[in-house]
């Protein structure tokens, strides 16, 4: 079975969570993680047993193993990162907020229109888009799905908007 090759940027709680939600999936590999130096990244990495660390999130964004990019930052980061993210033509599964405001969060969908990029939103505020719970899948900045979190869990769901169902 192809397996998805995921890159974490932020291991701090969230980003702990993350990796090892996404290895219980068995589907999917966490090939890298990227810090804020370098010293943290190898740290986090021997930690969690990931064979490669950078300590900045560009190096991983250019990465050519990484398929997705899971941004596990603080919000006020997340303009700059998901915008890296967007341009380099990878997918992303952010952390709420997509932006700190809808300013921000425009600019990101304008540049995912332009592009490829598959945007997943983890949202477990009421009054963040009226969803509790959900995960927002967007695909070349429109909403192609809005999911329960109980559904991401399921693997043919998930290959689905990665574009691997039906393959291994």
């Amino acid at each position: 079975m192809e397996r998805i090759k995921v890159g974490i940027i932020g291991t701090g709680f969230v980003g702990t969570v993350h990796i090892d939600a996404l290895r219980r999936l068995g589907f999917v590999e966490v090939v890298a993680v990227a810090e804020a130096n370098e010293e943290l990244a190898q740290k986090k990495a021997a930690d969690f047993f990931i064979p490669r660390a950078y300590g900045n999130f560009h190096d991983l964004i250019n990465d050519p193993d990484v398929q997705v990019i899971h941004n596990c930052t603080p919000n006020h980061l997340h303009l700059e990162i998901n915008t890296a993210i967007i341009q380099a033509g990878k997918h992303i599964f952010s952390e709420k907020p997509l932006g700190m405001n809808r300013f921000e969060s425009s600019k990101m969908l304008e540049l995912a229109e332009k592009g490829k990029s598959i945007i997943m939103v983890s949202s477990d505020m009421p009054e963040l888009l009226s969803l509790s719970d959900r995960i927002i899948v967007m695909r070349e900045g429109r909403i192609v799905e809005i999911l329960d979190n109980h559904q991401i869990k399921e693997e043919n769901l998930i290959k689905k908007f990665m574009g691997v169902e039906g393959k291994g």
